[in-house]
């Protein structure tokens, strides 16, 4: 969390993560209250932070895929630097959610604020609404990762985390293995069809009111799994912005090129 001393929240520090090598000195994000962590993959999921900078001029392809990830499933604001940027391309990464695209060969304390800024303007926004889902007397709070269910009180673990976010894009229609084990572990050898099963099981214990006997999160057999997607009891409403966990409709060319080629 911020830490504020000054007015207005004027002296908050906040943890940035920074994807490829931007011309931006350290004592530039430190005069901005601007933390860079220094933080693996799996621990910048555990604990976001409040906003990933990303220079497309250095940064690799997995680098960028994770970023967005985080952004898709953490709700983390995404800041791209890529001067001399194609027109056509910065619509298109601010289409698909980009906070800033910054063209201009700018100073580090030029970059630094512009960095602040949205940070301030989206910590704002994310505070003012949580993202839940329910069915029926389910609650699952998608920040926080509690659940409140007829069967008491639980917080989903990452992985847990993951899975429920990769079932809620998918809007109803069915995921197969593979596609929720890249979900899940990014592809990586830890994640396999057994290790999926296990986050199932766990999963519908604390979503499902007869886990034994599940209902919403079912087996499609020789495909995968489905998840009952939130009906008009779940009071999805304002609470819930669906947009925010689709995967991107359209991939702009910063995404299939190779970065720095």
């Amino acid at each position: 969390m911020p830490t504020t001393n000054g007015r207005h929240g004027a002296e908050a520090v906040y943890r940035i993560a920074i994807v490829g090598s931007p011309p931006v000195a350290a004592a530039a994000w430190a005069r901005r209250r601007l933390q860079p962590m220094k933080a693996g993959r799996s621990r910048l999921m555990e604990d976001p932070p409040h906003a990933i900078i990303v220079d497309l001029a250095t940064g690799g392809r997995s680098d960028l895929e994770f970023a967005w990830r985080a952004h898709d499933d953490a709700d983390v604001p995404l800041l791209f630097l890529w001067p001399g940027a194609p027109s056509d391309d910065v619509v298109e990464l601010l289409h698909q959610g980009a906070e800033d695209v910054i063209t201009e060969s700018l100073s580090g304390d030029v970059v630094a604020a512009r960095v602040s800024a949205v940070i301030r303007r989206t910590a704002a926004r994310r505070r003012g609404a949580r993202r839940k889902v329910s069915w029926g007397d389910t609650t699952v709070d998608l920040d926080s990762r509690g659940v409140c269910s007829p069967r008491g009180r639980w917080s989903l673990s990452r992985t847990e985390h993951a899975l429920l976010l990769a079932l809620l894009r998918a809007q109803g229609r069915t995921s197969n293995q593979q596609e929720l084990i890249a979900a899940i572990w990014g592809g990586f050898s830890r994640g396999s069809a057994h290790n999926l099963r296990r986050c199932v099981k766990h999963l519908r214990e604390k979503i499902e009111v007869h886990p034994s006997q599940p209902s919403l999160l079912v087996n499609v057999w020789g495909v995968g799994y489905r998840l009952l997607e939130p009906g008009s009891e779940a009071r999805t409403g304002p609470e819930l912005d669906v947009q925010t966990l689709n995967p991107r409709a359209t991939r702009s060319r910063a995404d299939t090129r190779e970065i720095g080629a």
